[in-house]
């Protein structure tokens, strides 16, 4: 279940945005998750939501799906423009 960052925003008095990714590999969602500190630099407030792709023996080989994974998290600088 996704969570809508609409919803999290007033009770917190935070601007949440929400990174989930489809069958992604932990590793695929920890970069994305270490681009968004690189940018960010302190939120106020981080939810991680970890489920069994965290927990494979194999999730520290098996780091990109077959899909394939860009490199723009890894190697670019973000602008990133919250709504008001």
């Amino acid at each position: 279940m996704l969570l809508d960052p609409e919803i999290l925003n007033g009770p917190f008095q935070a601007r949440f945005a929400n990174l989930s990714m489809a069958s992604a590999t932990a590793w695929e969602q920890k970069t994305l998750v270490e681009l968004f500190l690189r940018e960010v630099k302190r939120p106020k407030a981080l939810v991680i939501g970890l489920d069994a792709v965290w927990c494979a023996q194999e999730a520290d080989r098996n780091r990109i799906t077959f899909r394939g994974f860009p490199d723009w998290p890894i190697t670019c600088t973000l602008v990133i423009a919250y709504p008001s």
